[in-house]
C-alpha cells in the first residue's frame, strides 16, 4: 500500500503536471499546479496517519531500509523540489521524522549528488520546476 500510494499519489501527480503544459495544450497550468499541491498535501495526511498506525518509524529502526522507505523519501524529496518553499511536511509531523530520519537517507542524497537527475526528463524540465514555483508562490 505504501508503495502504491508513493508511486500513484505523489511520483504520478508530479509527472503528470510536469508534462502537462505539453500534453494538454492551453490548459491554466496555474492552476493545475496549485491543485496538484493540495491534492499531493491532503495525501501526505493519509500517509501520515497509516505510518502512525503501522508504526513504521519505530520498526524502520530495527529492520533494513526497504523499497518503500526509499521510494516514499525520493517521492517526499521531489514534490520539494518540484514545490518548493510552498511544499511543507508541518502538518504531517511522522512524515516530516521519516524524510528526516529515513534510514536509506543518506544513500539516496549521495547518489543524487553523484549523479543528479531530472524528475521525468522532460525537455527543459528545470524551467518548468522554476515555473511552477513562482506560480503556486503567487496563488
Amino acid at each position: 500500500m505504501l508503495i502504491s500510494s508513493a508511486y500513484i499519489d505523489l511520483m504520478m501527480s508530479i509527472g503528470i503536471l510536469l508534462w502537462s503544459e505539453v500534453t494538454f495544450a492551453g490548459a491554466d497550468f496555474g492552476t493545475a499546479s496549485r491543485r496538484v499541491l493540495q491534492r499531493i498535501q491532503g495525501q501526505l495526511a493519509v500517509l501520515d496517519r497509516t505510518l502512525v498506525e503501522w508504526q513504521w518509524l519505530e520498526r524502520a529502526a530495527s529492520r533494513h531500509v526497504t523499497v518503500a522507505d526509499c521510494l516514499l523519501w525520493d517521492q517526499l524529496n521531489c514534490a520539494q523540489y518540484v514545490f518548493g518553499g510552498k511544499f511543507s511536511l508541518d502538518a504531517t509531523p511522522t512524515l516530516a521524522r521519516f524524510y528526516r530520519d529515513c534510514p536509506g537517507r543518506e544513500a539516496c542524497e549521495r547518489l543524487l549528488r553523484a549523479k543528479p537527475c531530472p524528475v521525468t526528463a522532460r525537455p527543459r524540465e528545470a524551467e518548468c520546476v522554476a515555473r511552477i514555483h513562482e506560480l503556486v508562490a503567487s496563488g
